[in-house]
């Protein structure tokens, strides 16, 4: 706990004064690198240095004093090595030997070549001096007659921001335009425009995981700016949750993440495994559902209430060997957004959270090779063009070769167990010309094992994609997407002989969505389209596995339905510091034959006893219909462009639920439609939040609160049989669960130390009462989820020791979640009886781990054929051993309860990284 408090210290230890790079800097004692000594106070100050590395790369800085002028210290450090110091009163210093610097050049800076006149005055062109983490403004541009004089009518100004090293599109690039402090994103291709009135102006660009660019700008008429950001690639990742600067207080979207994979590549990971779900789960609101296990509780909702997309892909699994890993190869991923309050009117179909998974797109210009290894798997991933720089390939493959380490365990029954897993992804990229951008997609995994107690289990994803990106105008897009994906596993029970059993299941997802956006310069930003959804489950049967088996036959009804979606929304700024966004979808959903369908009494529970009647619908024949209007609303107020207060109000449906026996989503577990027994889910949703930014951006906080409520929620009554039943709605019933909590969170973005805290207070609380039929758990009465943890906190914090050097560590605390257990023995008639306790009456003990990694790169340097580094980690460095559930026994009528935990015991990982080909590449 120690190591966990110092990082904590380190975290609020920033020094505040100096942040005008116009102010003098002073430095007291110092005995430190000169590498290091700059990359320090370029991240506590507002300046920056320039310079040839090779010159000056072993010089050391050491001040005795307790206080010296930074420039005085600079001069005296540098002048036995004959480098000359000067800087501008923009905080930029310069470092070099037999030149000067003339502080009225105005064209200054694209950071390459330098290049000499007869007065010697340096004019540093595109990249003359090593990168280094803060900005310069990178050159003066002119758009149209410099002969002309400013006008008083608004031009436009548009472009396009790319990524420098391929030539492809940022989609969502922030621009900012800093006199009038104006900010918007650009579209999904990439594409922006703003109306401005002639004069001059500094515009600037940004991105997730690129290198900010600025442009001093003088702009006569309308005109055109592209700019292309380079990719931060050689420095290690600073921040592990990040987004464009400030988005946090520009944006409308309230619970929104946006998470890198090169951003959480020091984080520790159980097995030393890279891993985006399991990063997801440090934010607030977001709780685990046990230790290695699959399946996230996002603000009071179940598991199922969730939906996973990559490259708009559907998937219903995301876990390997049994929510060990997640089915994704973070190598292959560019991004990870997750939103958790107003969801984007273009999804639909699920009341909690939508996790959307950007795969990286091959490199158009040059082909490279990397991958790695650890305990447990290893992964491979080749990218590169296929034709003229326009299109690219990228493939990724990982698999597991776990079955050496269950043999070096001295239990009998785990060395005769075998799990093995592999995933796979392909993405083909195409720019057919500036108007057209095609996108194929594929994505497979399949798990296998066979457990020595006597199951055998095989379980497997399959999807692809078709994405059409279409311009119409500079302004008005379509995006038009094609996916389809399958689910299924098979199970096999062998360990009683008599009993011994298999079962299958199967859904399969197709999905069609047409978007269109219009933008109407910085004002407006209209999205409209159509989403039409068609499941099909295959529940299977439930069939004896051998001749010697006593099991009965069961058949399965498959299910169908689909839904046919209408959307529509605008995002209006009627003035600079006032964001409103709007809108609605409408849905149609239509459950489907052929089906033989139950009647039952009318006012009588669901029961087999209670059957009066049957009815046979034929294929495809409307067995049930609803139409559901889903609303989204939300508005921004900008106090000031570091302070925002956000609300907003959401409506949503779900058709389809998952049948589990337990609070983990398991691989194992069926799907269900709502049918004419079961009503869809509704959940409504409002949140209200202050967001704050200090430092210049370094520092990010936010205070979110909401109260969510859910009709029609599905429950199991007390006894439920969900997996072998052949009219599930004999085991279910509907209920409604009210939700509320406050999410607090501190972030620092910048710098060597970096990383966030968080805190977060909820409760959920379900009420199971059918008054038609007089059904009810827990007597009616209210009673707490069984995945409810009023309290829960994050802490994640990296510390970048050297450039190639670096520790990170995460501390987990929450409540214990809620447990009915057995109370007393009684007995009647000679019979012994239990008793137990309201629903979910007690609590698990509280959770707490601490973990622990040490990241090491390998050599930096441009040209070099591979690139290695290593990641040494620990997990639960304190050993605790957490409880996922208790079991009682009744052992000769005392009743004794036994914790079970997952993973109690430190774990330590190790795992090799390496990349062939150029470094910033």
């Amino acid at each position: 706990m120690r190591v966990s408090v110092f990082f904590l210290f380190l975290l609020f230890y920033i020094k505040v004064p100096g942040q005008n790079p116009k102010e003098d800097i002073y430095i007291s004692k110092v005995n430190i690198k000169w590498d290091e000594f700059s990359e320090q106070l370029e991240s506590e100050y507002d300046i920056r240095f320039f310079y040839m590395e090779d010159s000056i790369n072993e010089v050391k800085v050491i001040n005795n004093k307790d206080s010296v002028l930074l420039k005085a210290l600079l001069e005296k450090i540098f002048s036995t090595y004959n480098i000359t110091v000067s800087h501008d009163n923009k905080g930029n210093y310069f470092l070099f030997r037999d030149f000067k610097v003339s502080n009225n050049v105005q064209h200054l800076l694209k950071e390459k070549t330098v290049s000499q006149n007869q007065n010697n005055t340096i004019y540093v062109k595109e990249e003359a001096f090593l990168k280094t983490q803060n900005n310069y403004i990178a050159e003066h541009v002119t758009i149209g007659s410099n002969g002309k004089k400013f006008g008083n009518k608004k031009i436009i100004l548009k472009g396009y921001i790319t990524n420098e090293s391929d030539q492809t599109t940022i989609p969502q690039a922030h621009i900012r335009i800093h006199e009038n402090n104006t900010n918007l994103i650009s579209d999904i291709s990439g594409y922006y425009e703003i109306k401005l009135l002639p004069g001059n102006y500094t515009i600037s660009a940004n991105s997730l995981g690129m290198y900010e660019k600025s442009y001093e700008l003088t702009i006569y008429s309308d005109g055109q700016l592209n700019i292309a950001l380079s990719t931060k690639s050689f420095l290690l990742d600073e921040a592990v949750v990040t987004a464009n600067q400030d988005h946090n207080v520009r944006g409308t979207n309230m619970g929104f993440e946006r998470i890198s994979t090169k951003a959480i590549k020091e984080m520790p990971m159980i097995l030393g495994e890279k891993d985006v779900l399991k990063a997801a789960l440090m934010l607030p609101g977001v709780q685990s559902v046990g230790e290695a296990s699959s399946g996230f509780n996002v603000r009071g909702s179940p598991t199922d209430q969730n939906i996973f997309y990559i490259n708009h892909i559907p998937l219903y699994n995301t876990s390997h060997l049994f929510g060990l890993y997640t089915t994704f190869n973070s190598d292959a991923i560019n991004s990870f957004e997750f939103y958790k309050s107003n969801i984007p009117i273009e999804y639909g179909g699920h009341l909690s959270s939508i996790f959307t998974i950007n795969a990286l797109e091959g490199n158009k210009e040059n082909f490279s090779v990397k991958g790695g290894i650890g305990p447990l798997s290893c992964r491979a991933l080749a990218e590169g063009p296929i034709k003229d720089s326009s299109s690219s390939f990228l493939i990724s493959l990982r698999t597991t070769y776990s079955d050496w380490i269950l043999n070096q365990i001295n239990n009998v029954d785990i060395k005769n167990s075998s799990a093995s897993f592999y995933d796979a992804l392909m993405n083909f990229s195409f720019l057919q010309d500036k108007k057209n951008k095609l996108s194929l997609f594929f994505y497979g995994s399949d798990d296998n094992s066979d457990l020595a107690f006597g199951t055998r289990n095989k379980y497997s994803n399959i999807g692809g994609s078709f994405i059409w990106l279409h311009h119409f105008s500079k302004s008005f897009f379509s995006e038009l997407s094609i996916a389809s994906s399958q689910y299924k596993y098979r199970i096999e029970n062998y360990d009683i002989q008599s009993l011994a059993n298999k079962s299958s299941f199967k859904l399969n997802h197709n999905e069609l969505k047409l978007k269109f956006e219009y933008y109407q310069q910085e004002k407006q930003h209209f999205e409209f389209g159509l989403n039409s959804k068609y499941y099909d489950l295959e529940n299977g049967d439930f069939l004896p596995l051998t001749p010697e088996s006593n099991i009965k036959a069961i058949s399965f009804d498959s299910e169908k339905a689909i839904t046919n979606s209408f959307f529509i929304s605008d995002t209006w700024n009627p003035i600079n510091n006032l964001s409103i966004k709007g809108g609605v979808r409408v849905t149609y959903y239509a459950y489907l034959g052929p089906q033989k369908a139950m009647v039952y009494q009318k006012g009588m529970p669901k029961e087999i006893y209670n059957i009066v009647d049957s009815t046979y619908f034929n294929n495809n024949q409307i067995i049930d219909d609803d139409f559901d209007l889903d609303i989204r609303f939300s508005v921004n107020y900008q106090f000031s462009p570091n302070l925002s207060l956000k609300a907003s109000y959401n409506v949503l449906h779900q058709y389809i639920f998952m049948l589990s026996n337990s609070i983990s989503v398991s691989p194992t577990n069926k799907w269900k439609l709502c049918d004419q027994y079961l009503d869809p889910m509704k959940g409504e949703q409002i949140s209200l939040g202050l967001y704050k930014n200090f430092l210049n951006g370094i520092i990010e906080t936010s205070v979110e609160g909401y109260y969510k409520s859910i009709d029609n929620q599905i429950e199991y009554k007390d006894g439920a049989e969900l997996l072998i039943n052949a009219n599930p709605e004999t085991s279910l019933i509907q209920g409604n669960i009210k939700a509320y909590g406050i999410e607090f969170m501190l972030k620092k973005n910048k710098g060597k130390l970096n990383g966030w805290l968080n805190y977060t207070y909820s409760r959920a609380e379900l009420t199971v009462n059918d008054s038609e039929t007089g059904e009810n758990n827990n007597n009616g009465m209210p009673y707490p989820a069984s995945y409810e943890k009023p309290h829960a906190f994050n802490f994640a914090l990296n510390y970048k020791i050297t450039k190639r050097l670096s520790v990170s560590t995460n501390v987990i605390y929450s409540t214990g979640r809620p447990i009915t257990v057995p109370t007393s023995i009684y007995y009647q008639d000679g019979m012994q009886f239990t008793s137990f306790s309201k629903r979910n009456e007690y609590r698990l003990p509280d959770y707490f781990r601490i973990d622990l990694s040490f990241n090491i790169e390998g050599n930096l340097k441009k040209h070099k054929l591979a690139h290695g580094s290593w990641s040494f980690g620990c997990y639960n460095i304190t050993s605790r051993k957490n409880p996922y559930s208790v079991i009682f026994q009744n052992d000769n009528g005392i009743i004794k309860g036994y914790k079970i935990s997952i993973l109690g015991e430190v774990i330590p990982s190790i795992s090799y990284n390496i990349k062939l080909g150029n470094y910033e590449n």
